[in-house]
């Protein structure tokens, strides 16, 4: 199996990603730093709502935040991520993404404090059974250049 992810929540994956997605019969998760949410350059709020019945969207802090900060400050990013994601019935799993990609252990204790059941790294692997469910693996696209090949 596999699971296509995309992180930040930028108007490009409503523009080029989506439609392809809807062509193929694909589905996908959209990791939304909610509180960039219609802002120049990212997705909104509209197009959420009208993306949400093929994709999947889950948290990725509220403003991007990076997962070293102290307790409080990622307690209330994740929290209120978390938040806006459910008053729009999105993200019931709670399924997370440290932003730029890196967990730190003060991250993964609040996310279990949260019951958050599975958290994505950008370090590049494959997920096993035995894997660490708050420090999953992808493997990366985008800007590197892997092509179908290297998938």
């Amino acid at each position: 199996s596999i699971m296509i992810t995309f992180d930040d929540g930028y108007e490009d994956n409503y523009i080029y990603m989506w439609p392809i997605l809807k062509e193929f019969g694909y589905k996908a998760t959209i990791f939304l730093a909610t509180g960039l949410m219609d802002s120049p350059g990212y997705l909104s709020w509209q197009q959420v709502e009208e993306m949400s019945g093929e994709i999947y969207f889950a948290n990725h802090t509220q403003t991007h935040r990076s997962s070293s900060e102290d307790k409080v400050v990622l307690y209330d990013e994740i929290q209120s991520a978390n938040r806006q994601l459910n008053n729009s019935g999105l993200d019931n799993v709670k399924v997370f993404a440290y932003p730029y990609g890196i967990p730190s252990t003060i991250a993964q204790g609040v996310l279990m404090e949260l019951r958050y059941n599975l958290a994505f790294t950008t370090y590049n692997g494959r997920v096993q059974c035995k894997s660490n469910r708050l420090a999953l693996f992808r493997i990366r696209t985008g800007n590197f250049g892997l092509g179908m090949s290297g998938l």
